[in-house]
C-alpha cells in the first residue's frame, strides 16, 4: 500500500470517528428525547472514547498531528463534556502543545503526557516521536538542506540504537529531545564567531564550512538581491548571476541558491 493511500485511509478514519463523536454527543445532550436507555448510552460512550482514543493514536503514530491541538473547539468541547469528562485532565496537557514541544520540554518523560491509546507500549511511543521528528526535518530541510541532512543520519542512527536495545529507553528520549531542539534551531552550535546568522550558518553548513566563502556569499547577496526578488524570474537571476561569479560549481549555485530562497534573512 502506497503512502498516498494510507494518508487517504487515516483521513478517512479520522472523519468517521468525529462523526460518531458528534452523533454521540447530540443524544447525550438531551438524553431523555432519545430511545435509549442508561445501558446502551454507556456503552455508546466507550465506543466512543475507544475511536477517539484509536483516532489520536494513529495522528500521533503516523505525525499527523505534528502541530497537536488535538480537538478543533467544537469537537473539544463534546469530548470533554459529553466523552472524556474523566481524563480530560490528561488531554489538557497537549491542548496547546506539539508532540515535538512535549519532547523538547519534557524529554524522558514526554510520554507520561501522551493520550493513553498512544502510550501503552514504547515502542508506539518511540515509533509516533520519530515519524513526527522525520517530518519536522523534511519541512524543513529547504532552509539549510546539509544540516538537516546530519538531523536524518542522527535520527536514522538512534532508531537503530532503539530496535537493536543498544541504549535505555530514558536515554534513548533524552537524546531523541536533544536531536529535536538541534532540529528546531535549524543549525548546529559550534561556529566561528563571525557566522552568526541563520543565514550565514546555513551558508557556512553548505558550503564546506567554509567560513571566508559563506561571508563572501552572505555580504554579496545582500548586497545584490533586490527587495521582493522572491518569484520574479528577472530579480532571481540577478541574484543566480551574483552567485555564479563567487562559487565555481554549477551545482553549487543551484543548491546554495534554492536554499537561500527559503532563508528569509536575504
Amino acid at each position: 500500500m502506497d503512502s498516498e493511500e494510507k494518508a487517504r485511509r487515516r483521513q478517512g478514519l479520522y472523519k468517521i470517528a468525529g462523526r460518531y463523536a458528534r452523533a454521540y454527543a447530540n443524544i447525550a445532550a438531551e438524553p431523555d428525547s432519545s430511545d435509549f436507555n442508561d445501558l446502551e448510552l454507556g456503552e455508546f460512550r466507550r465506543e466512543v472514547e475507544n475511536a477517539i482514543g484509536i483516532r489520536d493514536a494513529v495522528r500521533l503514530h503516523s505525525g499527523d498531528a505534528v502541530d497537536i491541538k488535538l480537538y478543533e473547539p467544537a469537537m473539544r468541547h463534546l469530548i470533554d463534556n459529553y466523552i472524556r469528562a474523566d481524563d480530560s485532565k490528561i488531554i489538557s496537557h497537549l491542548d496547546d502543545i506539539s508532540l515535538i514541544d512535549l519532547v523538547i520540554s519534557k524529554g524522558a518523560a514526554a510520554e507520561d503526557d501522551l493520550p493513553p491509546a498512544s502510550k501503552r507500549k514504547r515502542e508506539n511511543v518511540a515509533e509516533a516521536i520519530e515519524n513526527n521528528v522525520r517530518k519536522l526535518i523534511i519541512e524543513e530541510t529547504p532552509v539549510n538542506p546539509r544540516f538537516y541532512e546530519k538531523m536524518s543520519e542522527l535520527l536514522i542512527d538512534l532508531v537503530r540504537q532503539r530496535r537493536d536495545e543498544a541504549s535505555e529507553y530514558e536515554e534513548y528520549l533524552e537524546r531523541i529531545a536533544a536531536l529535536v531542539r538541534n532540529a528546531k534551531a535549524g543549525h548546529g552550535k559550534e561556529y566561528p564567531e563571525t557566522i552568526t546568522s541563520p543565514g550565514r550558518k546555513a551558508l557556512y553548513d553548505n558550503l564546506g564550512d567554509n567560513e571566508a566563502l559563506a561571508l563572501e556569499v552572505d555580504r554579496a547577496v545582500r548586497e545584490t538581491a533586490p527587495f521582493g526578488w522572491r518569484g520574479s524570474a528577472m530579480k532571481e537571476r540577478k541574484v543566480q548571476r551574483c552567485l555564479e561569479r563567487i562559487l565555481d560549481d554549477p551545482d553549487a549555485v543551484v543548491q546554495v541558491f534554492e536554499f537561500l530562497k527559503n532563508q528569509h534573512e536575504y
